[in-house]
């Protein structure tokens, strides 16, 4: 599967066929950071298609894992899965961080920003006892600014201060440091700000943020499941191949371990930290690096 060319149709299927796969499992996700998880699962899955059969070089034979795949567990279809949910997952947690950024995207303070500094230029302009009426026009926009405090009252005043500028353009172009990309900006701002504000009002984000949070969270507990089982798999199998088995063990684990170590004594590395770590990686918590 790592060798095929993936499309956006092949992605979707993989995501709705783990989603539906994944629907009773728990979404409070594995205490290891995502990026770890993700690296892991294709790492395991690397490993268990190089070890699946045996293998005998120079006379010395390497046993391999075909001979303990169960229906269930341990399957055949292991390093598969492992491929197709990492996709999943990465997939959904690309989908989740875009919408947090949405989230956080324009704000009333950029809005506040592009009207001061057309509002600036306008006056430059307009303030020069020749242009009476524009002045009239540029003294209502300020008066209304104290009025419209909510997110569409800005986007708003900021449409008004734009088109005002338009209707200025010429007279605007003459001075040195305008920028005249300011009112394109401006409208780019402006819907900014209704959509943010209408996504507040339904509600629309945060409940998509939580779906996609969830189903991430489900995706991962499936990889941390098969990592934990195909570990404990592979200990056994290559229990005489230390160095094998060290290539198929939680590098985060063992890094975290050796953090710990440097920082407290042997009694507090074995502590519930430890125990958490093997629940998600399958790595004991005592095992040596």
């Amino acid at each position: 599967m790592n060798q095929i060319k993936m499309n956006a149709d092949m992605i979707d299927t993989i995501v709705k066929r783990w989603t539906d796969r994944t629907a009773t499992l728990s979404d409070e996700g594995p205490r290891l950071p995502v990026d770890a998880l993700l690296g892991e699962a294709m790492d395991v899955a690397e490993f268990i298609e190089t070890n699946f059969h045996e293998q005998s070089s120079k006379g010395i034979v390497t046993p391999g894992l075909a001979a303990y795949v169960k229906d269930e567990g341990f399957t055949a279809e292991t390093s598969t899965e492992l491929r197709e949910l990492q996709l999943a997952a990465g997939t959904i947690e690309s989908r989740y961080q875009n919408l947090v950024e949405k989230e956080e995207g324009t704000t009333i303070e950029e809005a506040e920003a592009l009207i001061r500094e057309l509002r600036a230029a306008l006056s430059f302009v307009l303030e020069d006892g020749e242009h009476p009426a524009g002045e009239e026009q540029l003294e209502r926009l300020r008066e209304k600014e104290a009025e419209n405090r909510s997110q569409d009252g800005v986007a708003l005043v900021l449409d008004n201060y734009r088109e005002l500028a338009r209707e200025y353009a010429t007279e605007l172009s003459a001075v040195p440091d305008y920028d005249a990309g300011l009112v394109d900006k401006a409208i780019a701002v402006a819907q900014g700000l209704r959509q943010r504000s209408a996504d507040a009002l339904s509600g629309n984000t945060a409940r998509e943020q939580r779906e996609l949070l969830s189903l991430r969270n489900r995706l991962l507990t499936a990889i941390a499941d098969r990592l934990k089982e195909s570990r404990r798999v592979i200990r056994y199998v290559f229990r005489d191949h230390p160095d094998l088995v060290k290539k198929a063990t939680s590098h985060y684990a063992r890094t975290s371990k050796r953090r710990a170590r440097q920082v407290s004594d042997v009694s507090e590395v074995g502590g519930s930290d430890g125990v958490e770590l093997e629940e998600v990686t399958g790595v004991p918590a005592g095992t040596v690096d």
